[in-house]
């Protein structure tokens, strides 16, 4: 080992030699210096005030000055905006000639390292004598030989030092502005004031990627986007075992002679893709021990700082494609630049609801914070108040801190709801959509509209359809015509479906019938879960909700609110799945779970679930936005008729 380091130096020191013309240039000499911080488009400043002003000028909007700061916010991002993406275009100009000149350096440094090899075998051929014949002779006892692989990774560890000290640290991408995280009160305005700001990033180009998302309707194109990769994992799996077959089928054609020996050789030359997936099973579980072993030796909180860091490789593929990509396409976004990209994602009702959602949603933030990527987003929840759903404490808490430091937290919250506002002022439009109590008279209102909305299709009869929803299901539809459907509450909400459904239903009709809605009760949530989550998807897709009810929209969730705690059935049954029907405390003791209240936050935060405080969290949103969807604003501003 030591007279091969002994040569690999003398080569290195011959290398030195020969291309000092190299070293005398710098990445000064082929790439352009940083430049200042680039000005802001003069076209956006203060257009969003403006917009704003005219909306309140108008009356279209009530003076508010929680409202009117938090626009000036938004309208500072927006100057920002601009002058980061001139900024990131900068950084990659610099990035694309910085990586071009590494690449050319590296290959001349090959190049000089393969003479530089070469002349030093050719020295060694040609020298003769007593002391170069003994230490031919005495090399094979006194030196262990280094492998090629090892021989090669300290030749490219060396070029890329040599790389690094001639060019010096690649460019560092700029800093992105701090996003903006709108919670408080329902009605408050939140989603109107970031649609605004998404609307004039959009109209004047301000960044190349952008995408304004549901919270719902992110999970499911996220969900999609992981099973497009998993499902891409397993044809590249079939297409080498696919190629290993017609391999091993090659060799037994040539095998003419029926020479078992050397099919047996060849067969073992060959890549069996099962016997490699074991290999790299078995070198997981080897480097899974390692981690373990290196991890009793770390302290608590080096451990505990790991973890919270920690998050699956899958999910940042999945959260870089998901801000390049368009809506209701999963197929785009994937071809991922080699640079940072100016890049803004609009989440509307960030929430954590579920397990999943807690990973997910960490994981994915995580992700795209650490490319650059700007977030404002809108939430009845503060930050540090989001629901952690047994994700652990250091997980919860590392993604709360990173949302922090990159979001700038800003409540806005009203004494008076302002969909309510809006909807007062119409009350014809919702005595002409929202029929309650239920009954006779109720139903015969009910069915003088939906004769009057489908009387331009007299001739085409109500008929069954099926909805394609997502993964291959579909969702039957009993009674359709043209644009518009009807449905009993049991069929949407008693039964197993969830978001993705209620989004096919906005996307293939604008205008529902909902019938029979009862007066909902804490006692069991699955119901009025699915009902809040019908609401949210037909207002996201601004579709005509005409339904009939036993009670007004703001008594339909004060069934028996005097009623003790619920039993979360649902919840019940994932966690007895998942947790092998074991007791929690049991899988606490051994590692599998957090705790339940392991902080004070944590401890408040599972009161409220047992008590039901997400759900009437929710209620309020819905009621609001019934409120507003039976306002003549609202059914004016629908796109589809």
């Amino acid at each position: 080992m030591l007279y091969r380091r002994l040569l690999n130096k003398a080569a290195f020191a011959s290398i030195r030699s020969t291309q000092a013309h190299i070293y005398c240039r710098t990445f000064a000499d082929v790439c352009v210096q940083p430049a200042t911080r680039p000005a802001g488009n003069s076209k956006v400043t203060g257009i969003l005030l403006q917009r704003y002003q005219a909306l309140v000028d108008t009356q279209r909007l009530r003076p508010d000055a929680q409202q009117q700061a938090c626009v000036q916010q938004l309208s500072q991002l927006c100057d920002q905006l601009s002058a980061y993406s001139l900024e990131v275009e900068v950084f990659q100009e610099e990035s694309l000639k910085y990586l071009a000149e590494a690449a050319r350096l590296r290959a001349e440094l090959k190049r000089q390292e393969a003479q530089a090899l070469a002349q030093k075998k050719q020295q060694d051929a040609q020298r003769t004598g007593l002391w170069h014949d003994m230490m031919r002779r005495i090399q094979p006892q006194q030196i262990e030989e280094s492998s090629p692989q090892e021989v090669a990774l300290m030749t490219a560890r060396a070029r890329e030092g040599k790389v690094q000290e001639i060019l010096g640290p690649p460019p560092e991408a700029p800093a992105a502005p701090k996003g903006l995280y709108l919670y408080g009160s329902v009605g408050s305005g939140k989603s109107l004031l970031m649609d605004m700001f998404y609307n004039v990033i959009t109209e004047h180009g301000l960044v190349p990627n952008k995408r304004r998302m549901h919270f719902n309707a992110a999970m499911l194109e996220l969900h999609t986007r992981l099973h497009k990769l998993e499902q891409e994992r397993r044809e590249q799996n079939a297409k080498k075992m696919e190629a290993y077959t017609q391999q091993v089928a090659l060799e037994q054609l040539k095998d003419e002679n029926k020479d078992k020996a050397r099919f047996a050789q060849k067969l073992a030359e060959l890549e069996d893709p099962y016997a490699q997936h074991q290999k790299l099973a078995k070198m997981a579980r080897i480097a899974i021990r390692t981690l373990g072993r290196q991890r009793m030796k770390r302290s608590p909180a080096q451990n505990s700082e790991l973890l919270a860091k920690s998050n699956a490789v899958i999910l940042r593929a999945a959260a870089q494609s998901l801000i390049r990509g368009k809506d209701g396409d999963v197929s785009l976004g994937w071809d991922m630049p080699s640079h940072r990209s100016a890049a803004v994602l609009c989440f509307d009702e960030m929430q954590v609801t579920d397990p999943f959602a807690a990973v997910a949603l960490k994981g994915v933030m995580e992700a795209l914070l650490e490319e650059g990527c700007i977030i404002v987003a809108t939430s009845n929840r503060a930050p540090w108040d989001l629901n952690r759903h047994g994700l652990h404490e250091d997980l919860f808490g590392h993604f709360v801190q990173n949302l922090l430091e990159a979001c700038r937290p800003y409540q806005l919250s009203a004494e008076q709801d302002y969909r309510r506002l809006l909807a007062s002022d119409t009350a014809t439009a919702f005595s002409e959509n929202y029929f309650f109590p239920k009954g006779p008279a109720a139903q015969a209102a009910l069915d003088k509209r939906w004769q009057e909305l489908t009387a331009t299709q007299a001739e085409t009869p109500a008929v069954p359809l099926q909805l394609t929803v997502m993964f291959g299901r579909r969702l039957q539809v009993e009674q359709c015509v043209g644009g518009s459907a009807r449905f009993t509450f049991s069929e949407l909400c008693n039964q197993v479906l969830g978001a993705a459904d209620y989004i096919a239903v906005a996307q293939a009709f604008h205008t529902v019938f909902l019938t029979d809605i009862p007066t909902m009760s804490l006692k069991v949530r699955d119901q009025a879960r699915r009902f809040i989550t019908l609401v949210d998807e037909l207002y996201n897709a601004r579709v005509r909700l005409i339904c009939s009810a036993d009670s007004p929209p703001d008594l339909l969730f004060a069934g028996n609110l005097n009623e003790e705690p619920i039993i979360d059935l649902e919840q019940l049954q994932y966690e007895g799945a998942v947790e092998g029907s074991r007791l929690r405390r049991d899988l606490m003791a051994e590692g599998g779970v957090a705790p339940v209240a392991a902080t004070a936050n944590a401890a408040m935060a599972a009161a409220q679930n047992l008590g039901g405080m997400e759900e009437k969290f929710a209620f309020k949103r819905a009621v609001s936005r019934l409120h507003e969807m039976q306002s003549e604003t609202y059914l004016a501003s629908r796109i589809r008729t």
